[in-house]
C-alpha cells in the first residue's frame, strides 16, 4: 500500500492522541488506520487545525449526495457584537447557489434571501452537519442609517446567513454603511470572487447578496463578479447567494478535509 509520508505522520499522531500510548500501537492497528484514511473515513484533525482561506468539504444531501467547498473565514467571533457563537469556526460556501433570488424587501431580515437561508438551505445540506451548525447573533441594520445597526444580544439570530460587505473587507460608502467587522479572510477583490463550476456557475455580471442596506430603500447592495461592491440595483434584482455557517471548532475532518459527523 502506497501512502505519502505526511499522511502516515498524521495517522500516527491521530492514533497516539486516541490511545495516549504510542508505544502500544500494533502494526495491524496502524495498517487499519491507513486503510481508513485511504477511504476517507478516519479523523486526522479538526476545523481548529485549519487556517483562514483553507478549504473544507461539507456533505450535502440534495438534490443528490455531493460535497461543496467551504472557505475557513476565522475561528471564533471577532468581538462581543457577535453574540452566542462560542468556540466556533466560520465558513463560507465557495460557489454561489443558483437559481438566483430576488430582493423584494429593502431590509435584510426576513427578506427573500434571508428566508431562503432559513428554510430551503437546511433541506439541502447534510442533516448531520446542519445539526452541528451554531445559532448565534449577528450585527444587522433594521433601518437605513448607520445608527440602526443592532449588535450583541440585539443582533439577528441565525444559523445560516450571508456576509456583509464589511465582513468581506469592503469599505463602507456614503450609500452603504458598515455592518459588522472585517473577518480578515479576504486579502483583495480576487479573494471575494465566487468561483464557478459546471454545476453552479454565476454568470458574468451576477451579483452576490449581502447582509447590508443601502440608505435609499429603493436600492439594494451586492458584490459584483469581480469581487467589488457593485453599483446599487433596484429591488427585485436577481442575485446569487453564498451561505455562511459556523461549526464547532472541534468538528473532525478527514485527510481530504471532509467534515465528519
Amino acid at each position: 500500500m502506497s501512502v505519502q509520508m505526511d499522511r502516515l505522520e498524521a495517522i500516527a499522531d491521530a492514533i497516539r492522541m486516541k490511545t495516549g500510548r504510542g508505544d502500544l500501537i500494533k502494526p495491524i492497528d496502524f495498517a487499519s488506520e491507513i486503510e481508513s484514511i485511504e477511504q476517507g473515513t478516519a479523523s486526522v484533525g479538526t476545523l481548529r487545525d485549519l487556517a483562514p482561506r483553507d478549504f473544507v468539504q461539507i456533505p450535502f444531501a440534495q438534490p443528490h449526495p455531493h460535497l461543496r467547498a467551504y472557505m475557513v473565514l476565522r475561528h471564533g467571533a471577532p468581538d462581543s457584537t457577535y453574540h452566542g457563537w462560542g468556540d466556533c469556526t466560520f465558513l463560507l460556501q465557495q460557489m454561489a447557489f443558483s437559481p438566483r433570488i430576488p430582493m423584494e424587501e429593502p431590509l435584510w431580515q426576513n427578506s427573500e434571501p434571508d428566508a431562503w437561508l432559513g428554510n430551503t438551505f437546511p433541506t439541502l445540506i447534510d442533516p448531520a452537519v446542519w445539526a452541528l451548525a451554531i445559532e448565534g447573533r449577528l450585527p444587522f441594520a433594521d433601518g437605513f442609517a448607520p445608527g440602526t445597526v443592532r449588535t450583541g444580544t440585539n443582533g439577528l439570530l441565525r444559523r445560516a446567513f450571508a456576509l456583509s460587505h464589511t465582513e468581506m473587507g469592503i469599505a463602507a460608502t456614503g450609500a452603504v454603511f458598515a455592518v459588522g467587522i472585517n473577518f480578515g479572510a479576504f486579502a483583495d477583490n480576487e479573494s471575494r470572487i465566487s468561483r464557478t463550476s459546471i454545476q453552479d456557475a454565476p454568470a458574468v455580471g451576477d451579483m452576490q447578496h449581502l447582509r447590508a442596506v443601502n440608505v435609499n430603500p429603493e436600492l439594494t447592495p451586492g458584490v459584483q463578479a469581480n469581487g467589488t461592491l457593485g453599483p446599487a440595483h433596484t429591488l427585485r434584482q436577481l442575485m446569487t447567494i453564498r451561505p455562511a455557517i459556523a461549526l464547532p471548532s472541534n468538528t473532525e475532518i478527514d485527510a481530504n478535509n471532509v467534515i465528519l459527523t
